[in-house]
């Protein structure tokens, strides 16, 4: 302990002696290694006084064997670890280099700079400066950090930062700086050397730090790794008008997450096109990610007019566990038959596993491709267990969600909005699973819900709107296609015949045993509705508590819909967010817990949402005090 205090000490006395920023310098007979004073948390021994440990930058730590250090000295910040690199804004680069004699190379060639370092160990490399044509390239046998510490770097014809290693780098943007990287609207030739974006590496990259980084890519990519990225602070934006390009693009995977408690805040701005060379298809992306994407924490913004545009794109999975994620596309999708448009097969139809399944089409050059342009878009699963999700679409066939796995929601808020024609909110080619956290879907066009398997409500609150077609939609063709356990399921479609609230093909395919449901639509005369030419069947195929169809009323938007039992008794109110008129809402099935079986119940409406109910403001309300005093509709349950 007291030698603990003394280094303490020693540190703050030396913050007041040196004139400029001051380091520790701990040299060792393998190796000499300086932390700036700054950024050192503590130091201390082990209880032995065996080992010296040096905890800084927030997360990291470095232990030295007592025996081992030669001395522990303290350096200027032109002595210290951190190499320095300035961009003059004339073509020139200042540079500071204190670890030369020990393998790390700093060149420049006008404003175009070459690391090569081959010291066993990370070293930081302090950048700042402007260039208008200038570039950084690095090579290194070790892992990295990039301080970005007020940098401009524009190279006009490459990345603006290219690195060559696949050891992992970490970009800090320094506290309470503005750095911006732009690359130029073609690349020269490099050889075998990829550029991929105008901030590419070979290696992971990490991003942290409470600086702003800004990323305009007008070639390929904004910000490539031919292996992971993790974004755990920061604040990033990242501009994009290349056809095919993604924001961020990583060969594993993307993750937005902090131990800390940070809060990264990322937007993203796309234009461009989906291109088709050697029977291939690309599109633009804000995040696409070869296996899987996390989103944790943070803010991500998307605002996209690409064609085909995705916001996020991951083969394997998309898991959004926290954060806020507001994605916007306003970019069309197109028809034909391609990517977007398999046919089921093993795995992929009713019921069936998680794969894709189907068959490719090889296209022409000069062949279009059918493609979406959805929010979110994986070949594999999504899994949502919280943070706050906005998905809104404007363009032909752009979908909220689009997964050819299995969709499951846990807790969390999602809205989703989709305007264009033959846009569907959300669609899964396997299953969904919702249990928790609740759920708006609006389709003006298209189904707001639709999944080729069996769609599961144990506990989520579900409204979903069409003005088009059927508000929720499952495929799976046989027992148990829409079953209801809990939450609550409200299911609105304003189109008409053959339309519905809910549509599974058959009566004796939905199964209830909790919950409670709110339905509106229209019978089918026969075939693929409500049971074919026995869609008017009163009757589900299982339910374990009351329910009815309740057959025609008219819903007026913005209006409140309150289900009383026979006792009087508030089961639950919904705000009406579409207006049906009695003639396309003539089978709506209710179902509660407290349904009354042996009385009348009733539908009262009115103008003010309940009080002192367990609510979703503006949407659904269970139990509580109802003011909806104007008879609608009165029904005996089964």
């Amino acid at each position: 302990m007291k030698r603990t205090l003394l280094f303490i000490a020693c540190v703050v006395c030396a913050c007041t002696m040196w004139a400029t920023i001051p380091a520790l310098k701990v040299e060792t007979a393998e190796k000499t290694s300086y932390f700036q004073l700054s950024e050192i948390d503590s130091i201390q021994f082990s209880p032995a006084a065996d080992y010296l440990y040096v905890n800084y930058d927030e997360d990291k730590q470095k232990s030295f064997p007592s025996a081992d250090i030669i001395q522990m000295t303290y350096a200027t910040l032109d002595d210290a670890q951190g190499i320095s690199i300035v961009w003059n804004n004339d073509g020139t680069v200042s540079i500071t280099n204190p670890m030369s004699a020990v393998g790390v190379d700093v060149t420049a060639t006008g404003a175009d700079v070459v690391i090569s370092s081959v010291f066993p160990d990370e070293v930081t490399y302090n950048l700042s400066g402007t260039s208008s044509d200038g570039s950084l390239k690095i090579y290194s046998d070790y892992k990295y950090e990039l301080v970005l510490n007020g940098l401009t770097l524009t190279n006009q014809d490459g990345p603006a930062i290219n690195s060559q290693t696949k050891k992992k780098g970490t970009i800090k943007l320094q506290k309470s700086t503005t750095n911006t990287l732009t690359d130029g609207t073609s690349y020269a030739d490099s050889g075998e050397e990829d550029q991929k974006g105008c901030l590419f590496s070979e290696g992971q990259l990490v991003f942290k730090g409470a600086g702003t980084l800004n990323v305009n890519a007008n070639y390929k990519h904004g910000i490539a790794s031919d292996d992971y990225i993790e974004v755990e602070n920061g604040v990033i934006n990242v501009t994009t008008t290349a056809n095919a390009a993604k924001a961020f693009k990583a060969n594993d995977y993307i993750t937005v997450a902090s131990d800390e408690g940070k809060n990264p805040t990322i937007t993203i701005t796309q234009s461009g096109s989906k291109v088709i060379a050697d029977g291939d298809v690309s599109y633009c992306a804000a995040m696409k990610a070869d296996s899987t994407i996390t989103i944790a924490c943070g803010t991500i913004t998307v605002n996209s007019s690409a064609e085909g545009g995705r916001g996020l794109n991951a083969d394997q999975g998309i898991a959004i566990m926290g954060g806020t994620l507001n994605i916007t596309m306003t970019g069309n999708g197109g028809e034909g038959y391609g990517d977007d448009e398999r046919p089921g097969g093993p795995g992929g139809g009713p019921g069936g596993g998680g794969g894709p399944g189907g068959r490719w089409l090889t296209l022409a050059d000069n062949d279009t491709a059918s493609f979406t342009s959805p929010c979110l878009k994986t070949d594999g699963y999504v899994s949502i267990s919280g943070g706050v999700m906005h998905f809104n679409t404007s363009g032909i066939k752009g979908f909220g969600i689009k997964a050819y796995g299995v969709i499951t929601m846990t807790g969390g808020e999602m809205y989703v909005q989709t305007t264009g024609s033959a846009a569907e909110g959300i669609e899964s080619k396997t299953r969904m699973d919702l249990s928790g956290g609740r759920i708006y879907v609006y389709s003006k066009c298209d189904d707001a819900i639709n999944c080729a398997g069996q769609i599961i409500f144990s506990g989520a609150w579900v409204y979903a709107v069409s003005n088009g077609n059927d508000a929720i939609d499952s495929n799976y063709n046989r027992s148990g296609a829409i079953t209801i356990s809990g939450g609550v399921v409200v299911a609105l479609s304003s189109k008409g015949a053959p339309e519905e609230g809910l549509d599974c093909d058959n009566n004796s395919y939905i199964t209830i045993s909790g919950g409670c449901v709110f339905t509106g639509g229209a019978a089918q005369g026969g075939g693929g509705g409500w049971g074919g030419s026995s869609s008017t069947s009163s009757s589900v195929g299982s339910s374990t508590q009351g329910y009815c169809f309740t057959g025609s009323y008219a819903l007026t938007n913005g209006t409140y819909y309150t289900v009383y039992n026979s006792s009087g008794d508030v089961l639950f109110t919904i705000k009406a967010l579409t207006s049906i008129s009695s003639s396309t809402n003539s089978l709506s099935l209710i179902s509660a817990p407290s349904l009354t079986k042996s009385g009348t119940n009733t539908i009262k409406s009115g103008s003010a949402a309940p009080t002192d109910s367990e609510a979703w403001d503006g949407y659904i309300y269970l139990g509580g005090t109802s003011s909806a005093n104007t008879s609608v509709k009165s029904f005996t349950a089964k």
